[in-house]
């Protein structure tokens, strides 16, 4: 059964996309699914210098979270927070097991689980009493009722706060399948080729689309703009902060992350 919405029971007219108004959920700071369209830097690297460089710009791009996939075995929670310190972008990190959970939470502002891995473990039950939320991720060609259900699981664990994740096989349902599990829905465009990547993420935003994942690259500046300008379309707005680095000297000289997780001029 889908979440009730608060919008649903005040009878409120239905969001972007057609699709029923979902309660926002607050992860690092960044709500998803407020009226506002969140990019999610998910980020190659496994590393702690690459680590670091995808974290800048990620914020470069206005992105409101980082994926770090899972980066807590290599090179390690210390680097994760490094990042998370150095940027200021909370991290969104890639559970598979209930030890994975307890070794997450002291750093993570997010976790991100496949859908199938909740089938016949106590995964549930950790992701249900972690006090994060959770980017519940349906794996392409799975089933959409699969899905569903495990978001109930966790809520019926003590944790309402689940973000559905759609590899976006079929942005035509995105309405739909926001509407049925009552809860923000961001489409996953991180295993694409940038240009592809871009032009699912324009649409993802134009069928109203709660967010978008997307691999970190160069590039992503650009993007945030163009995502600027469709989201407006629909009646959002962008996620976070637009920081401009520009190279030169003083005040708007650009800025990189160093190992520490402090930023440096360049």
């Amino acid at each position: 059964m889908a979440r009730p919405t608060n919008a649903a029971a005040r009878d409120e007219p239905a969001g972007p996309g057609g699709a029923p108004a979902s309660d926002p959920v607050v992860a690092g700071g960044v709500a998803i699914g407020s009226g506002t369209f969140t990019l999610i830097a998910r980020s190659p690297a496994v590393d702690a210098e690459p680590l670091l460089e995808a974290a800048r710009l990620a914020r470069e791009a206005r992105g409101g979270l980082l994926a770090v996939g899972h980066a807590l075995q290599a090179p390690g929670a210390e680097a994760v927070e490094a990042c998370r310190r150095g940027s200021g972008l909370a991290v969104v990190c890639s559970v598979l097991e209930p030890g994975d959970v307890a070794a997450a939470a002291p750093v993570a502002g997010m976790l991100r689980v496949p859908a199938a891995a909740l089938e016949g473990s106590l995964l549930p039950r950790a992701l249900g009493t972690a006090g994060l939320p959770v980017l519940l991720e349906r794996e392409p060609g799975s089933s959409v009722q699969a899905w569903l259900r495990a978001a109930e699981r966790i809520q019926q664990e003590g944790n309402p706060e689940v973000v559905l994740c759609d590899p976006g096989d079929d942005l035509a349902a995105v309405p739909s399948l926001r509407a049925a599990g009552g809860r923000p829905l961001v489409v996953d465009a991180s295993q694409a080729a940038h240009r592809e990547a871009a032009a699912l993420a324009r649409a993802a935003a134009a069928v109203g689309a709660d967010g978008v994942t997307i691999r970190v690259d160069g590039e992503l500046d650009g993007l945030s703009s163009e995502l600027d300008a469709v989201a407006a379309a629909v009646g959002r707005r962008m996620a976070g902060r637009r920081i401009r680095y520009v190279d030169g000297r003083g005040a708007g000289a650009r800025q990189v992350a160093d190992p520490s997780g402090r930023w440096r001029r360049q």
